[in-house]
């Protein structure tokens, strides 16, 4: 768990470091880590959250979220993991509606991390 808003920054910033080549592409890869309003890429979110019964999906994996005691990546992971079984669907379909709904994209850091220096809330 990181301790300081320091600590956070830099864990962001190895988050970033393989993707983002200038501080403009920092910007712009991070902008998901500020607290300045999402911007959604339209097509993503048509592919990803408005699948067919991914509303419910989501929301079981928010009731299994919440249920952690931790949220460190290979934690929130297996959680995932679990309802996409229970729901009988492909654990990558509700990692890649999981990515859109945190970050707007479909691309970003390690989902599980990502979802990490976002916090549970």
């Amino acid at each position: 768990m990181l301790t300081s808003k320091r600590e956070w920054f830099f864990a962001v910033l190895e988050q970033l470091k393989p993707r983002a080549k200038t501080l403009a592409e920092f910007v712009e890869l991070g902008r998901f880590f500020s607290p300045i309003a999402i911007e959604y890429d339209q097509a993503a979110v048509a592919k990803h959250l408005k699948a067919d019964g991914m509303r419910d999906h989501l929301a079981a994996l928010d009731a299994a979220l919440a249920g952690l005691a931790s949220f460190e990546p290979p934690v929130s992971e297996a959680a995932l993991r679990a309802v996409a079984e229970s729901r009988g669907i492909k654990a990558g379909a509700l990692i890649h509606a999981m990515r859109v709904a945190l970050t707007g994209r479909t691309v970003s850091p390690g989902l599980f991390e990502v979802a990490a220096l976002l916090g549970k809330k």
